[in-house]
């Protein structure tokens, strides 16, 4: 039974159902074109509840650090208006931003103590890691002066005062510079009138040299002539000796060459003698053999010689 009037209410109702699906499925369409679309707004109560605060990127410390590179007092011999200048290095990581600097002055003492009268400010940077930048400012009166410079925000993590680092003292001294200027007026007036002197010592110098000049000209004819011909006789002189130590060389050649021929001569002499000692001794040899092969003969002419000297 319950089933049938189930089936019943399905098929009349059928209809019904699709159409509220289509009403929820563009209800819900609706709904969330509005979330995506719409701006969201943060409510505020009166209400104890926790919250938590995040910082962003740009008040986050860079690591940077700043530094005056200067070390002594700047003494600088120049009267107003001139201009000063100190140098400021970044010793830490690159700058992300800019940072401020301000100028102090006071006519005696230091500066950076509270009657310092600040005379200029402004900003520089951002620097890279190690750049050096020089801070200039145009001195209005003579006296003393600082350069006074702001770390970064947040420097070493303290967000809540910013960190102040100080430049050497520069001191526009223009009584000093009066007295150099002085000074070097004074050195180059004495180096003029050295100059003069020494023009006109040379003036007078060359002056007497004319005259004498002068004066041992008559007599310089006549030792110029003497001495050229006490030259010429030195040339000749020379020119002798010259040819004496060469005919001497000769000279000496020649006897060399004759020792050497009679030395030759006497070594031929020798060996024709010594030749011919040779051809007697072998002479006497062939007539003792030729004896002793014919000793007959010999006896035989003896016998005759004997018979003759008899007769006789």
């Amino acid at each position: 039974m319950r089933s049938s009037r189930m089936k019943k209410y399905r098929k009349k109702y059928k209809k019904l159902f699709i159409i509220l699906q289509v009403v929820a499925i563009w209800y819900a369409m609706v709904l969330s074109v509005s979330l995506v679309t719409t701006n969201t707004a943060a409510y505020f109560s009166d209400k104890n509840t926790a919250t938590t605060e995040i910082t962003t990127a740009p008040y986050w410390w860079d690591k940077s650090e700043l530094k005056f590179i200067g070390k002594n007092t700047q003494n600088v011999k120049e009267c107003a208006l001139h201009e000063i200048s100190v140098e400021i290095k970044n010793i830490g990581s690159d700058m992300t931003g800019e940072t401020e600097y301000e100028v102090l002055y006071t006519d005696k003492g230091n500066p950076s103590n509270p009657h310092g009268q600040k005379v200029a400010e402004g900003k520089f940077g951002p620097l890279s890691e190690n750049e050096i930048f020089e801070l200039s400012h145009e001195a209005q009166e003579d006296g003393f002066y600082k350069f006074k410079a702001f770390q970064r925000d947040g420097f070493k993590d303290n967000y809540d005062k910013r960190v102040e680092i100080w430049s050497e003292k520069v001191h526009l001294n223009c009584n000093a510079a009066k007295k150099a200027d002085e000074e070097v007026e004074e050195e180059t007036d004495e180096a003029e009138e050295l100059e003069e002197d020494k023009e006109n010592k040379n003036d007078n110098k060359k002056d007497k040299k004319e005259k004498d000049e002068n004066k041992k000209g008559k007599g310089s004819d006549d030792k110029v002539s003497t001495s050229e011909s006490n030259e010429e006789k030195k040339d000749d002189e020379e020119v002798n000796q010259i040819d004496d130590e060469k005919a001497e060389e000769e000279s000496v050649d020649e006897a060399k060459d004759s020792e050497a021929k009679k030395k030759e001569d006497e070594s031929k002499n020798k060996d024709k003698n010594e030749e011919t000692e040779t051809e007697k001794e072998v002479n006497k040899g062939t007539g003792e053999k030729e004896k002793n092969t014919h000793p007959e003969v010999e006896e035989g002419e003896e016998d005759e010689k004997d018979n003759e000297s008899k007769n006789n």
